[in-house]
């Protein structure tokens, strides 16, 4: 099966964004962290600087100001981090030397593995290689490793039908090929 399609940065953010947002574990868990820290030092900090003061009315307000500004942050946290991720991955393709891994690309796939082909050169990997099929609305992702996968785009297939007869296949090969090692 041969597939052809146009590579572009939005697909490139749609993984990113994927990615660090939903599948990495370790991500996910120190951004948790993030969000959760910074108004909770400043909750506590607020709270002992009361305590010390005995409540007085500038440490209830102090409270009530650092409180807001807590709910603001994590609130505002997970679009700020939306932002920083796509602000990396335009910065990225910015720079010319990164601009391999865009445009025009052949991708095939066989019982021996997945060939991804385009004007800078080309990439293989045996199914056994692959770690993960993740289906998403816009795209497939063929992790082969913790942080890297083939990007494959819905929009390469002309209808649904070969959509889901392209996941079937490649589903197939990776079972058979992990069945056998």
């Amino acid at each position: 099966m041969e597939i052809q399609f146009e590579m572009t940065v939005e697909d490139h953010l749609d993984f990113n964004l994927f990615h660090y947002l939903k599948h990495s574990r370790s991500f996910r868990r120190y951004h948790s962290r993030q969000r959760l820290l910074f108004p909770g030092v400043m909750i506590l900090a607020v709270f002992l600087l009361g305590k010390r003061m005995r409540w007085r009315r500038a440490s209830r307000l102090a409270l009530i100001i650092v409180l807001l500004i807590g709910a603001i942050w994590m609130l505002a946290y997970p679009w700020y981090l939306r932002r920083v991720i796509a602000r990396k991955v335009q910065d990225f393709f910015r720079k010319p030397e990164n601009h391999t891994k865009l445009g025009e690309q052949w991708v095939s796939i066989g019982p021996g593995g997945i060939r991804q082909l385009n004007e800078f050169g080309e990439r293989r990997v045996e199914w056994h290689g692959i770690a993960e099929i993740i289906p998403t609305a816009k795209h497939v992702f063929l992790y082969y490793s913790s942080i890297e996968a083939l990007l494959i785009p819905r929009r390469a297939f002309p209808d649904e039908s070969s959509w889901e007869a392209f996941l079937d296949t490649v589903r197939k090969y990776h079972e058979e090929a992990t069945n056998y090692h």
